[in-house]
């Protein structure tokens, strides 16, 4: 990015996280909120623990999907650096 640009970068990038910050933040609340309303036969505090659960389940396969893409972007810069 030329310098020039550097902060309207840095400002768009902050507002692009904060904004995936408060959707992610959205998405575990409406997980747990589902697994509130389809428990039946549990307690609240145990229909929370299991919308907990899927919640952690959840982040789990999104931080190694993100290695995963992480990781092959690596590989492919460094074969466009080589060449």
């Amino acid at each position: 990015m030329p310098m020039h640009l550097k902060d309207d970068g840095n400002a768009a990038f902050n507002a692009i996280q904060q904004y995936s910050g408060s959707i992610g933040t959205s998405l575990m609340a409406t997980l747990i909120a589902i697994s509130q309303m389809n428990a039946t036969g549990i307690s609240t505090k145990q229909a929370i623990a299991r919308g907990s659960s899927h919640d952690f389940i959840l982040l789990i396969f999104m931080a190694v999907a993100m290695l995963g893409i992480q990781a092959w972007n690596f590989k492919i810069q460094k074969n466009q650096i080589v060449k």
